[in-house]
């Protein structure tokens, strides 16, 4: 009797699928076994000619199902890799995010809402607009530095120096609310960045150098 074609399939698929869960160490040994079945005259003679055929097919499938065992592993090693880093890079991003939430709502916002409560009318002006001016400065710069190369290196550049400054006034009788920006930096230097950090040190030192009111604005203070 003849068994169904549905039913040949069926075994061979549940064989498959139990092949395919055998360890890989398993198939290794069993691939290998084979080969040196055959490779060994005193073994292979001892069968007949059609049983060293189904030995050979047997040990090409070994080999085939070991080698396809070996790639299932690597790329389930793969997956799983490329799955922890994908975990780690979006926890990664979400405490980025939150991050920056909390130093937008500490810092940044505080900031703004102290800013925007001011108008700043603002003016620029050369300290060297004429080409003599900048070549005073040159020749003191030359006359000042030690080092010729550095010095050669700033002269020239303080010759195409205008010394462009930006200046400002608080309109309205207000004044640049310099200490309130820097008490709301002191209480959050964890969430402030170096830029901000340097631009509030900057503007609160210019002030100090310049002699500067309140009401009157730097070029620190705009930037």
């Amino acid at each position: 009797m003849v068994e169904p074609a549905s039913t040949i399939s069926g075994a061979i698929a549940k064989a498959l699928s139990a092949i395919k869960d055998f360890p890989l160490w398993f198939l290794i040994a069993i691939a290998l076994s084979l080969i040196v079945f055959l490779s060994v005259p005193e073994f292979s003679g001892a069968v007949s000619q059609e049983a060293r055929t189904w030995i050979t097919v047997a040990a090409v499938t070994a080999v085939i199902f070991a080698v396809s065992r070996f790639g299932s592993v690597v790329a389930s090693h793969l997956n799983s890799y490329h799955a922890e880093a994908k975990t780690r890079r979006n926890v990664r991003e979400e405490r980025i995010r939150r991050f920056d939430l909390i130093r937008y709502s500490t810092v940044y916002m505080p900031l703004f809402a102290q800013l925007f409560q001011i108008h700043i009318e603002t003016t620029h002006s050369e300290r060297a607009p004429k080409f003599q001016d900048r070549l005073q400065n040159s020749w003191d710069i030359l006359s000042n530095r030690r080092r010729r190369a550095a010095a050669l290196k700033a002269a020239w550049r303080a010759l195409s120096d205008r010394q462009l400054r930006v200046s400002g006034e608080v309109l309205y009788g207000g004044q640049f609310p310099i200490e309130m920006l820097k008490d709301v930096v002191e209480r959050n230097l964890d969430a402030c960045d170096d830029k901000l950090l340097k631009l509030i040190s900057a503007a609160d030192q210019s002030h100090i150098e310049a002699q500067f009111g309140y009401d009157e604005v730097t070029q620190e203070d705009i930037e």
